[in-house]
């Protein structure tokens, strides 16, 4: 990742330097995964095993946070998250 800062609070990485954001540390993967739903697990892992094939192995770094997962290469540039009985993947916000 270029140029990031990692806030003192909370941990979580951005893409500027003081960057505003809610303040809530991002929890392991696993543990998120965990509280997920049963169809949740397998989306993650594939749509991070097509991240890492495109754009190579560690070049994503993966923030689970409360609303979904917030995909990061310098900065925000996609969010998976949980429906009722699928995942939406998009651009943030």
């Amino acid at each position: 990742m270029s140029a990031e800062w990692t806030c003192p609070d909370c941990g979580r990485r951005f893409g500027r330097r003081g960057q505003g954001h809610e303040c809530a540390p991002a929890m392991p993967l696993d543990e998120y995964l965990a509280t997920g739903s049963p169809h949740e697990a397998p989306i993650v892992e594939a749509v991070l095993a097509a991240l890492g094939d495109a754009l190579g192995p560690d070049r994503v770094h993966v923030e689970p946070v409360s609303v979904g997962l917030f995909l990061k290469r310098g900065s925000l540039f996609a969010e998976l998250r949980p429906m009722t009985r699928w995942e939406a993947l998009g651009p943030p916000g």
